[in-house]
């Protein structure tokens, strides 16, 4: 029986809106949240499902969803970054200032230390 089939075989013979306690899951789920979103994070980051996930978030109002945001964000960058061409929509949904990150993978992490704990 494939996880979908049985995590709605549960509920559906019960009703779709049945909360009672009477319904309730008495066991653990038979798929580990955890372990779930680990296998479907590694499988978008096959090449052959790149485009699908991509359409797929690029479908979604990003920058509308930026501006709902309630705390404290910052925009990072490094030249040549995929979504280089997107700081200026973020920065402005934010309200926010870029941070430019250089090359060096040692001077990146002195950015982001000086950025979130204060200067080095």
């Amino acid at each position: 029986m494939s996880r979908e089939a049985y995590a709605s075989s549960r509920w559906r013979t019960r009703g779709p809106c049945d909360k009672r306690a009477a319904t309730a899951r008495t066991h653990k789920p038979a798929t580990d949240p955890w372990l779930l979103t680990r296998r479907v994070r590694e499988s978008l980051k096959q090449p052959g499902n790149y485009a699908a996930v991509w359409k797929t978030v690029l479908q979604y109002p990003l920058l509308e969803n930026m501006a709902l945001v309630e705390c404290k964000a910052h925009v990072a960058s490094a030249a040549g970054d995929l979504f280089e061409r997107c700081i200026d929509g973020a920065c402005g949904a934010l309200n926010e200032k870029p941070i430019g990150l250089p090359d060096d993978v040692i001077a990146r992490a002195r950015v982001f230390h000086s950025t979130f704990n204060g200067a080095v």
